[in-house]
């Protein structure tokens, strides 16, 4: 008879044991998925800003060469932008500007601008894009 009180105490801090066990692993692993999506944002957001920031120098040598092309592989930070500027019009152009981070993170900002002949110039449209 006095196995039984034992085998059931035994019993119950297993499973207690057990549950406590998967409780924290789920906590482990909410914490870390977490991290990763906080790691994701972070990593979005500067190239995000360094698209913004491209698309800025973008709209400044356009604002003082009207024949301004674009470039491919402007640096900031670690952040790579490639610019394209297509011709609209004779006083309309519309700025692409791809900026990554590494082979993950991807930006794409579309800019309109006119009155290229008119100074100062207008910013028509400002929007991210999925592509162009």
């Amino acid at each position: 008879m006095m196995k039984k009180p034992a085998l059931t105490a035994l019993t119950m801090v297993i499973a207690v044991g057990s549950i406590a066990l998967l409780i924290v692993v789920f906590v482990v692993v909410a914490g870390v998925d977490l991290l990763q999506q906080g790691l994701y944002d972070t990593e979005y957001s500067e190239t995000f800003l360094g698209a913004d920031a491209c698309s800025e120098k973008a709209l400044s040598n356009l604002n003082t060469n009207h024949s301004y092309a674009g470039e491919l592989a402007l640096i900031i930070g670690d952040i790579s932008c490639d610019i394209v500027v297509v011709v609209v019009d004779s006083d309309t152009r519309t700025i692409q500007v791809t900026a990554t981070q590494g082979l993950v993170y991807v930006s794409r900002l579309e800019i309109s601008v006119s009155n290229l002949n008119s100074p100062p110039i207008t910013v028509t449209n400002w929007e991210e894009v999925s592509s162009f």
